[in-house]
């Protein structure tokens, strides 16, 4: 069997069938023969394929062989790099320079009338940004670059190398519509030829190469204070405004969104300002994953051990809800009450392994958010 990628120039004798199936109408006792094949493949530098034989006799294999054949590199090779490297992980609104860097690693030939094609792959580029002195065609959404827009790829001299480079954003959205669009990938492939050869069963010379750039996913967080619960599960009592050394409660609403990439050990932590307490109610859409509280710390603490790429995008969004007790002191008469310090979420994307950071601005008795409250006063009462 020969690889897909092959192609065959001649086989001799030819086959019976096919491209790879020769019948042998008689075989004596210690007889043999040989079967010669040519052909191409195109593959990046020490890639490899395999070519297997098979000996069938009445329909049953008697016999099976394989070679592994690695694909040696080329005189003129190829190197892709994104924002100076190689494992870049990308982002929505990112401006990627793409570096394509060529190399004559032949002491003796030089090679002439080197053309450079590229062609990028990716639902998150785009494409209306494209920067580069290449010809650039959005119908395929390649780049060809030659002697006529760079002159030095008129002749590649023994040893020498150059470059060429473009620019292009990232969307500034994920490209979402249903739970199965995740792991973005933006990809390009390159191929460098010469009608210059050094080897003369070719009549050119090519090289591939290929890079993929992950595109990380994102993580947002909302936290907010209400007098009146939203999600209707919790019933607060006492003033609002506040009123000194009175207790009111208030429900704590966290929200996250999580887009394009699985979340992993999800960590959301606030800590509760002096004067206010957890009053142990709370309720969350995350089946036993709740909201937990370290009264030495006064500290807050939600962990998650995993929320699926586009929860809250095309669903309900991860939520809970909690209720605290503000009893504001005297001190703090005619001032806005501090009620929770800033929240944080930290996470691993587990697409790309990098971390997820969030933060949520710190809560006061300040809930413009609630619309069942009065929008005027929102310091203490004495």
């Amino acid at each position: 069997a020969l690889p897909n990628a092959f192609k065959l120039a001649k086989a001799v004798p030819q086959p019976t069938k096919g491209t790879a199936t020769w019948a042998i109408d008689n075989l004596d006792a210690g007889g043999k023969g040989i079967i010669t094949i040519t052909g191409t493949i195109l593959g990046e530098e020490e890639s490899f394929f395999a070519i297997r034989g098979i000996v069938k006799t009445d329909g049953k294999i008697i016999d099976e062989k394989s070679a592994k054949i690695t694909i040696k590199p080329s005189s003129l090779s190829l190197a892709l790099a994104v924002n100076n490297q190689p494992n870049y992980v990308a982002h929505p609104g990112d401006t990627l320079q793409y570096t394509i860097t060529y190399k004559n690693n032949d002491s003796d030939i030089g090679f002439n009338d080197v053309a450079l094609r590229v062609k990028l792959n990716g639902e998150m580029f785009d494409f209306a940004t494209m920067n580069t002195n290449g010809a650039f065609s959005s119908i395929d959404n390649t780049i060809i670059w030659n002697a006529g827009t760079v002159p030095d790829l008129r002749l590649v001299q023994p040893g020498s190398q150059g470059s060429v480079s473009f620019s292009i954003r990232t969307k500034n959205t994920y490209p979402i519509r249903r739970l199965a669009d995740k792991n973005f990938t933006l990809s390009l492939d390159a191929q460098i030829t010469s009608p210059t050869v050094y080897d003369v069963s070719t009549d050119k010379t090519i090289s591939l190469g290929h890079l993929v750039t992950k595109v990380a996913g994102s993580t947002t967080l909302q936290s907010q204070a209400f007098y009146t619960d939203p999600t209707g599960q919790i019933k607060n009592t006492g003033p609002v405004p506040p009123k000194v050394n009175t207790a009111t409660t208030f429900v704590i609403n966290l929200k996250l969104v999580n887009y394009a990439t699985d979340a992993a050990g999800v960590e959301i932590e606030a800590t509760l300002a002096p004067g206010v307490r957890f009053t142990g109610i709370v309720k969350s859409n995350m089946g036993s994953s709740t909201p937990q509280y370290d009264a030495s710390t006064s500290q807050v603490r939600w962990a998650i051990a995993k929320i699926v790429a586009n929860k809250g995008v095309v669903n309900a969004p991860v939520e809970a809800v909690f209720q605290i007790e503000a009893t504001p002191n005297v001190a703090q008469a005619g001032q806005v009450m501090p009620l929770m310090g800033e929240t944080t979420l930290t996470a691993t994307d587990t697409f790309t392994s990098s971390t997820i950071t969030m933060t949520a601005p710190a809560l006061t008795s300040q809930i413009a958010n609630d619309p069942t409250v009065n929008q005027n006063q929102w310091t203490v009462q004495p």
